[in-house]
């Protein structure tokens, strides 16, 4: 059996000690506001210092817990995405999944073994490299793990 969790690694909440501590540069904003759903603040990929603290999360959970299968949930509503250092929000959106999208080819170059499966609230982030659920789609895309456990009982597939 592999050892798993189920995490929003894409938010922070806002009682989070390092919510209170880091640049606002580390989340969506608009209009020079750091944007909030649901008690949480949505990180932004773009910024090398998330992508670093993200990547020492999954690093610690894998090492020091053994973690193999890790279940994405996403429960916040980004909206139109983030005016900061972007030429509209849906540029800022847009240019923030495909870093986080980067960001997890770094994390399946270093621990080819495991699993990352969105959860149902996780397929709502659009992005053309994401699985949208579709068990029987031919076209499965390079990051996707284990869109049903049949797959994964019988190998993966070449994300590459």
């Amino acid at each position: 059996m592999i050892p798993g969790i189920w995490l929003e690694i894409e938010v922070m909440g806002i009682q989070c000690a390092l919510a209170k501590t880091t640049d606002k540069s580390w989340f969506f904003q608009r209009h020079g506001t750091v944007v909030l759903d649901r008690d949480r603040y949505q990180l932004d990929f773009r910024n090398p210092d998330v992508r670093a603290y993200t990547r020492s999360v999954i690093d610690r959970l894998i090492q020091e817990y053994g973690i193999g299968y890790f279940k994405i949930d996403y429960n916040i509503n980004a909206y139109t995405g983030t005016e900061y250092q972007a030429d509209s929000a849906g540029d800022g959106l847009l240019e923030h999944n495909r870093a986080y999208l980067s960001w997890l080819d770094e994390i399946f170059a270093e621990y080819p073994d495991i699993v990352i499966e969105n959860c149902s609230s996780g397929d709502l982030i659009l992005s053309s490299q994401r699985f949208y659920g579709r068990t029987n789609d031919l076209q499965l895309r390079k990051l996707l793990s284990a869109p049903h456990p049949s797959e994964r009982t019988y190998g993966r597939f070449d994300r590459r």
